[in-house]
């Protein structure tokens, strides 16, 4: 059994390929049955030269092997690995080709973690590079090495592994949006007795995606060539203590995402608890918060809001003001859950999406002339009618609002009842 475990290895160890052991087996019996028995000299010649070129190939993929596994365990131990899943970034790996042995052609993939690497040609430099498609803790790479020659004839396949701890935290996309953080953030008290609970419109920040044009300031355009818009003042102040929880799904990134968002400024209050499903301690500093949502990918996908009620339970001495609640776009067995927990306690929910597949007439029309600008941005679209849905399945559990990490909007109660209307 120990032999038969270890036999694809030692197949792929060997430097041949099975068209060059063809032509090998194929060289030897022109070279020596008819080349030699029968005299013929030009079979001889056609032989020979098979059997000289595939063990060429055979013996500089074994030295161009060895090379490279050399100078491969000779780089340096690197740190740990950050990246933010979705986007592109270097690992610090680079192999330099083998130049000094022809016909080479060196490739490596990742068997381990689960991400999609890219190799680029920096001169006679191959520098890694990874896009990670989920986030988490991982504490070891492991490679495949292939080397090859030019003809296909001979392959020598080794593996590696290097242990260096990796950390694929979320990506904000365009949540950083001034519109964004502060339709994050709560308030517990009116700001002036006579004013609206939204405030006058005499502030004013950088026009976002979504803004009414109604609400720009021509003339200061007209001076400084500055778009800028007019929004309301700040008339609630922040609340003081406020209890947040990620819910954790397959597609929960964009969810992930606004949570480290509001963890990572002031949006949350003074004073907050953040716990998210599969990390049930209490995080009071961003870092911890972070490390908290790295790590709650690991959790079972159909255990999602697991955790939210015994959260609940275990904060009745945290006497908050605010309990805020992060959930993922698509429907699934966390929603009943949900709804249970709302019987103790109203949240504020955040819904967490990539962007919206407004299923209209001109969405054909939209496709073809906006591919580019739609392919890149992070995750899948979200069909507006199953999102209309979900808001109406979770309006009893408190306010709902949705999050667009995709276009940078945050579309406030009026606008998801709006959308549940409309799919009405």
């Amino acid at each position: 059994m120990p032999v038969l475990k270890r036999l694809p290895r030692l197949l792929r160890l060997l430097p041949i390929t099975p068209p060059g052991l063809l032509l090998l087996l194929a060289g030897l019996v022109a070279m020596i049955p008819f080349g030699l028995w029968r005299e013929d000299r030009v079979l001889l010649t056609v032989g020979a030269a098979a059997v000289g070129l595939t063990l060429c190939a055979i013996l500089f993929v074994t030295v161009g092997a060895l090379l490279c596994y050399r100078t491969i365990l000779a780089q340096p131990q690197r740190g740990v690995l950050r990246l933010e899943v979705g986007q592109w970034g270097d690992t610090g790996f680079s192999v330099v080709r083998p130049w000094l042995v022809p016909w080479l052609d060196l490739t490596w993939t990742v068997l381990s973690p689960a991400i999609e690497p890219r190799v680029e040609a920096v001169g006679r430099r191959m520098v890694e590079r990874w896009r990670a498609e989920r986030r988490g803790h991982h504490d070891l790479i492991h490679r495949r090495f292939t080397v090859r020659d030019a003809f296909g004839l001979a392959s020598v396949c080794f593996d590696l592994r290097e242990a260096r701890p990796q950390h694929f935290s979320p990506t904000r996309g365009k949540l950083a949006n001034v519109q964004v953080i502060q339709g994050l953030s709560g308030g517990d008290q009116i700001g002036h007795h006579e004013g609206s609970p939204q405030g006058d419109l005499v502030d004013m920040r950088s026009y976002g995606p979504g803004d009414p044009i109604r609400f720009v300031l021509w003339r200061v355009y007209a001076r400084s060539r500055q778009l800028l818009v007019r929004t309301p003042e700040r008339a609630l102040s922040p609340v003081e203590r406020t209890l947040a929880y990620l819910v954790t799904s397959p597609d929960d990134e964009a969810a992930a995402a606004t949570a480290q968002l509001a963890v990572s400024t002031d949006v949350l209050g003074k004073d907050w608890i953040f716990a998210t499903d599969g990390q049930l301690e209490p995080c009071r500093t961003a870092h911890e918060a972070t490390q908290a949502l790295i790590r709650s990918a690991s959790h079972p996908p159909d255990q999602g809001g697991s955790g939210l009620l015994p959260f609940l339970e275990g904060q009745q001495d945290f006497s908050a003001r605010r309990a805020v609640l992060f959930v993922p776009g698509t429907t699934g067995p966390w929603v009943d859950r949900v709804l249970a927990a709302s019987e103790h306690t109203r949240f504020d929910i955040f819904i967490g999406i990539d962007r919206v597949d407004r299923l209209d007439r001109l969405g054909w029309l939209r496709r073809i002339f906006f591919r580019s600008s739609t392919q890149d941005r992070p995750g899948i679209a979200t069909d507006s009618a199953a999102l209309a849905a979900l808001c109406l399945k979770l309006g009893p559990a408190g306010t709902v609002r949705v999050v667009d990490r995709g276009a940078g909007i945050l579309y406030s109660p009026a606008h998801v009842a709006a959308l549940i209307g409309k799919a009405a």
